[in-house]
């Protein structure tokens, strides 16, 4: 999915002359996330039924009313929070803000600020999945985030069609170059995450795996390359 974002940025760069082409490129891209998302969906499903030594439990459990009232209430505050953000961003991208001899554009505190505050709940959800001994859902909702997050693309497209926009991954607000950067250090990032996973080394730096001393070092020089770059 993060391919796909990737590629179609960097392709619809190459056809700036070209409308037609440049809509029919987005357009491509945001259903080929779409169905790439659904078949994940139903192949991780399928995997873990076969993999399941439970057996099926025919009847669901009742959840109760105050828990039902609760993850609406909670959802409701999600959803204020993400436009109140949204709103912040906006307000700091319109004023100078000097780092490294530079000034931070909109694609960089989004890439900067916006990501990480809209990521708090997904560290505070897998440290709560830790200390209960489920590391697999710590895992999921690592990696079931990072897809939903690319899942917004597409939906960020029909909200530019709506609006009326024809495209989005063009204009002077857009930077194509900060943005395929942005994504390739997700894809390396991701990349030494599945390789610590298979791998499963037993050494330990300052009390913390490889895989997450290189992830943190990863995360550090590419967000330095983004800073100076932007």
């Amino acid at each position: 999915m993060l391919v796909f974002s990737i590629s179609a940025i960097a392709t619809v760069q190459k056809f700036a002359g070209s409308p037609v082409i440049q809509q029919t490129i987005e357009i491509t891209s945001s259903l080929s996330i779409v169905l790439t998302y659904i078949w994940f969906m139903k192949l991780s499903q399928r995997f873990e039924r076969r993999e399941s030594s439970e057996p099926s439990v025919g009847e669901t459990a009742s959840r109760p009313m105050g828990v039902v009232i609760s993850l609406g209430i909670v959802s409701l505050i999600t959803v204020v929070c993400a436009w109140w953000l949204t709103q912040t961003g906006d307000v700091l991208s319109e004023h100078r803000i000097e780092f490294l001899g530079g000034s931070l554009g909109k694609t960089t505190i989004g890439i900067c600020f916006l990501a990480v505050a809209t990521s708090l709940p997904e560290i505070a959800t897998s440290i709560t999945a830790v200390r209960m001994g489920n590391l697999d859902m710590a895992l999921g909702n690592v990696f079931g985030s990072n897809m939903f997050n690319i899942l917004v693309f597409p939906v960020v497209k029909v909200a530019t069609l709506c609006n009326g926009d024809s495209l989005f991954m063009v204009g002077d607000d857009f930077s194509a170059n900060i943005n395929i950067l942005a994504g390739l250090l997700a894809v390396m990032m991701m990349s030494v995450a599945v390789a610590g996973i298979a791998y499963r080394t037993q050494r330990r730096v300052l009390r913390l795996g490889v895989d997450s001393v290189v992830l943190l070092l990863v995360y550090i020089a590419g967000m330095f390359v983004l800073l100076t770059q932007s």
